[in-house]
């Protein structure tokens, strides 16, 4: 009797460890899925989704810095990409002029090609997505540098490819004068606002764009007066670091970022009188310790305040005009140190080329 009932106990039992076996074996397969499925999330979480060029343009979470850097890497990766997303996608005067300096940082040759050289040239070819006074100043900086260059151009004729063109001749033409060591007072660029009897002078610029400048370091004299440009940024003279003489006179010019004559080091005149409304923070003239001439309202020209302006002593050399007699209001903001967050010698200091491939600015500098 015994041995009839062995084998089904053996197999019983056989059979119970073979389904505790497979039993454990879901059970572990089970706590496995999950485990990858927990790191599948946590990889999600910790590495965002790469976004696409349209939504990195317009991610609000973004600094324009962000932008240009994100927009650049995707462009190393897929030139084909970038290129007909760069012809479809409306962007900002700032972003472009970001992902011009940025394009050098990346090497990337068809960025370079997309974009352009220059700044200016880059506006160029997106003038038409820009904004009325911005396309404005783009077509009267084109036919002054055709007017410099004895050529005749319209501003109803002026095209993306004409702009381009025309700023690039006009950088070769100054370059050329300053190497045949032409006066320094001829190597200049009018965008002053004539007034014309016959009706027909350019329109006024309203605005100027960062960096537009870029390109033209050998620039000795640039005239701005008789405008109606309201401000003036940190970046909108950037570049101009071989600038004399400057002239912002009779204009509407309500006020200036404190950084904004930075780099202008060898500024040697400086006109901004007549400009009724202008503020003018504390520590802007720090940058100018060359300024031999310098024209401003009668409130701001009092020698105590000039102090405030040049953020310590006055140039030894420094002649002042008023050229307005306003009323003596305090314009001038005490608290506005040059040397505070929004400057550092190291981050802004230009190149030969009269700006930092590597270093950008502040985008909330550029209002």
């Amino acid at each position: 009797m015994r041995k009839t009932h062995v084998l089904p106990i053996l197999l019983g039992a056989v059979l119970m460890s073979t389904g505790c076996s497979e039993a454990t074996k879901v059970q572990q397969n089970n706590v496995n899925n999950k485990v990858e499925k927990n790191i599948e999330q946590k990889e999600a979480i910790e590495k965002p989704k790469e976004l696409t060029t349209s939504q990195i343009v317009k991610d609000e979470n973004k600094t324009l810095v962000d932008k240009a850097q994100a927009f650049l890497k995707l462009a190393k990766k897929d030139n084909q990409s970038f290129e007909s997303l760069y012809k479809e996608l409306t962007l900002s005067p700032e972003l472009i002029a970001l992902l011009v300096r940025y394009r050098n940082k990346y090497r990337n040759v068809s960025a370079l090609q997309i974009i352009g050289e220059y700044p200016f040239v880059a506006f160029c070819k997106k003038m038409e997505q820009f904004s009325a006074d911005q396309q404005t100043t783009l077509k009267v900086m084109t036919v002054r540098m055709a007017k410099a260059l004895n050529q005749t151009v319209e501003l109803k004729d002026v095209t993306s490819e004409k702009c381009e063109n025309t700023f690039i001749q006009f950088r070769a033409h100054v370059e050329q004068q300053k190497k045949d060591g032409v006066e320094t007072a001829d190597i200049k660029l009018n965008l002053h606002h004539e007034i014309s009897m016959k009706g027909n002078s350019l329109p006024k610029l309203k605005a100027l764009l960062p960096y537009m400048f870029i390109g033209l370091e050998s620039l000795t004299k640039l005239e701005l007066y008789n405008n109606e440009i309201e401000h003036i940024g940190k970046f909108d003279l950037w570049g101009l670091n071989g600038l004399q003489y400057l002239d912002i006179e009779n204009g509407s010019v309500e006020s200036l970022h404190k950084n904004t004559f930075l780099g202008l080091q060898n500024l040697t005149a400086l006109y901004l009188g007549d400009n009724s409304s202008i503020e003018v923070p504390g520590g802007i003239f720090a940058p100018l310790q060359s300024l031999k001439t310098l024209t401003l309202r009668k409130a701001l020209i009092e020698s105590e305040k000039l102090k405030t302006l040049f953020n310590g002593p006055v140039p030894n050399e420094l002649q002042t005009y008023k050229n307005t007699e306003a009323e003596d209001l305090e314009d001038i903001d005490p608290s506005g140190e040059y040397q505070d967050e929004e400057y550092d010698e190291e981050d802004e200091e230009y190149d030969e080329d009269g700006w930092d491939e590597d270093e950008l600015g502040d985008e909330n500098d550029q209002e």
